[in-house]
């Protein structure tokens, strides 16, 4: 869907695109002229840094594997439709006019004309034109690596830390048309809509539900792909005293440090990981709570913050 903003807001500066379009002026030219007029130039780029991006709580699905291809914020700006709804830029729409014979001592010569081109602003982002190429020329030159293969992987990277729990998106569910937490075990049966930025559809299964306007937490997602500029983070061990149970944890990290705390205040935790796990689980599935953190995610946990005191 394209924005609604107006190209221009002042007729003055129409006459200037019109004689782009037509080769009676080069965009260089209109861009000085509509400076002149006051308006500054036709083509222009916002600062990114007024956009901060990194300080929004929550990103869509193609700002998301923008961050998990370069780790950088203003890649993922890039992909921000607030910003790509103020690009303006020239685009140049083929070769000048026709070559024109003069008649010369019985020649024709060629007079050069000046090239044509068109105004053009950013499209909305969407995981067909993230942009990979194009913007991985601009992150080269300003020294930034790619960190996946393209962004087909990147979105692997993102699917399976869904599937794992390892984070969570909202959505709109397109059969009842309210916001929720999508079902981690959907996302082996979802696929990005290519023409969109935040949607996502069900594969073949009829039981599982579209999804649009679909959103991650900023946060979560910065934890887990961790900037580029900063060395990898050593986690703290767990302790289930702790007065903030979201320092340093994913999602479903905090779920299980929850239920630690509600079945064992004292931190004398079950020694036997299959009883430590299953009792860990009845808690997360009650009705009060509704959880879907699986085993696996439990085990994780213990392994990376491991808890001295258990009972023996």
């Amino acid at each position: 869907m394209a924005f609604k903003v107006p190209l221009l807001k002042n007729d003055e500066q129409r006459p200037l695109l019109e004689a782009v379009h037509k080769g009676e002026m080069t965009p260089s030219e209109a861009d000085i002229k509509s400076t002149e007029l006051g308006f500054g130039p036709l083509a222009r780029e916002p600062a990114m840094a007024s956009y901060r991006v990194q300080e929004l709580p929550t990103w869509n699905l193609v700002m998301a594997i923008a961050w998990i291809l370069w780790r950088d914020h203003e890649a993922v700006t890039y992909f921000y439709d607030p910003y790509r709804e103020r690009c303006l830029y020239w685009l140049e729409n083929g070769q000048a006019r026709p070559l024109r014979p003069i008649p010369r001592r019985g020649r024709h010569q060629a007079t050069p004309s000046k090239p044509k081109a068109e105004l053009k602003r950013l499209e909305p982002a969407t995981f067909s034109n993230l942009g990979v190429v194009h913007y991985s020329d601009v992150a080269e030159k300003n020294g930034r690596s790619c960190y996946c293969k393209d962004h087909h992987q990147a979105q692997n990277f993102l699917w399976n830390a869904l599937l794992m729990e390892e984070i969570f998106a909202t959505g709109i569910n397109n059969r009842t048309k309210a916001m929720a937490r999508i079902d981690p075990s959907y996302w082996g049966l979802l696929s990005i809509v290519p023409t969109s930025g935040s949607d996502v559809a069900s594969l073949s299964d009829i039981n599982v539900p579209g999804y649009s306007k679909v959103k991650l937490r900023r946060q979560d997602v910065e934890h887990i792909w961790e900037p580029a500029s900063q060395p990898k983070s050593v986690k703290p061990k767990a302790n289930v005293s702790d007065d903030n149970p979201s320092d340093g944890l994913t999602p479903s990290f905090r779920e299980v440090q929850w239920a630690v705390r509600q079945l064992w205040p004292d931190n004398q935790i079950p020694s036997r990981p299959i009883v430590r796990d299953r009792a860990i689980m009845d808690r997360l599935g009650a009705p009060d709570r509704r959880s879907t953190v699986s085993r696996k995610t439990i085990g994780r946990y213990f392994e990376e913050y491991p808890v001295q005191n258990t009972d023996k």
